[in-house]
């Protein structure tokens, strides 16, 4: 099933800690087997999906990946690593949520993204300088800062997360 190895792909490459992997893999594990068993539609399953992707545990996975291909290998200090997740964290959910346009978006990726000719779609750029780091990230705080996006997010425990959302799927489809 695609859309499983997808976001088996998408964790395996997070920052989560290896428990939390596992935790959410089980999760994973569950939607697959009421798939295959046909105890969930394509629908459901979409639903699901889209239920995730709008879930608060998005912003973080997409941050951490961020994070870990961008950060680590920056020359940014680590004061402005953590301030930089902390901004990253509530741009990518201020963009999720729409309180971020899209206007906003493109004014922060353009530091840091090509926009595809043929498809319209950004596409970041393989390596970034930390000046085109640093202005992405105050860009984003400021898209972040207008939009009223609280500067703590709340915490979440990912793998509760998507357990509470397989439930509520599982239930429907059982």
């Amino acid at each position: 099933m695609v859309a499983v190895h997808s976001i088996q792909q998408g964790i395996d490459s997070s920052q989560l800690p290896d428990a939390e992997k596992q935790e959410i893999m089980v999760q994973v594990d569950r939607v697959a087997a009421a798939f295959r068993e046909q105890r969930m539609s394509g629908e459901q399953l979409r639903v699901l999906v889209e239920k995730l992707v709008n879930s608060p545990l998005m912003s973080s996975i997409v941050a951490s990946t961020i994070e870990r291909h961008y950060f680590a290998k920056s020359g940014l200090s680590e004061q402005e690593q953590a301030e930089g997740s902390q901004t990253l964290q509530r741009f990518i959910r201020g963009a999720i949520d729409e309180k971020i346009n899209e206007a906003g978006f493109d004014a922060a990726m353009v530091h840091v993204a090509d926009r595809d000719a043929a498809q319209g779609q950004w596409k970041v750029r393989e390596k970034l300088t930390d000046d085109q780091l640093r202005a992405f990230l105050a860009e984003a705080k400021q898209q972040a800062d207008a939009a009223g996006i609280p500067e703590q997010p709340a915490g979440i425990d990912p793998s509760a997360e998507i357990e509470k959302i397989v439930d509520e799927a599982t239930k429907v489809a059982a």
